[in-house]
């Protein structure tokens, strides 16, 4: 399986929203409740475009990352991978890409996670994320290359 990343054009740019919308749906309605405007207007105007990447597998889209870049530290917004290729081990050769890059910065690689979404949970689990904190709706993971 070859993985590329490719920068998200304009022109691309609004296909990115219905894919998380059918991605996260489930997830954020069983958490906080759907509400189709606050989500578009928080995707459309708090996410910046270079911050996405597709994931392209094969020469196939199979879905995109979005992370952002602050000082010292890759936050990691989402990655979101199509349902039709989903299953596929796509997920735990970003997540492996994304230590790898974090390491090689000697940057910190954060993220969040729905406690709702137990699949992610699971899966961020099994590659040996700790958690390093908690609220009400998310799981929240740091990672240094000391872990």
């Amino acid at each position: 399986m070859k993985i590329e990343y490719v920068s998200v054009t304009k022109r691309d740019g609004e296909s990115l929203y219905p894919i998380f919308k059918e991605t996260m749906l489930p997830v954020i309605d069983s958490s906080l409740g759907w509400d189709e405007t606050f989500q578009h207007r928080g995707f459309t105007s708090c996410l910046k475009l270079e911050w996405f990447k597709w994931i392209v597998v094969d020469g196939q889209q199979a879905g995109y990352t979005c992370i952002e870049e602050t000082e010292k530290k890759l936050c990691l917004h989402f990655i979101i991978i199509k349902s039709s290729f989903q299953r596929r081990g796509i997920g735990m050769a970003v997540m492996d890409d994304l230590v790898e890059r974090s390491v090689t910065l000697g940057w910190s690689l954060t993220f969040s996670c729905f406690k709702t979404n137990s699949d992610a949970l699971d899966f961020y689990s099994s590659l040996g994320f700790r958690v390093s904190d908690e609220d009400t709706h998310f799981v929240h993971f740091l990672y240094h290359r000391s872990d």
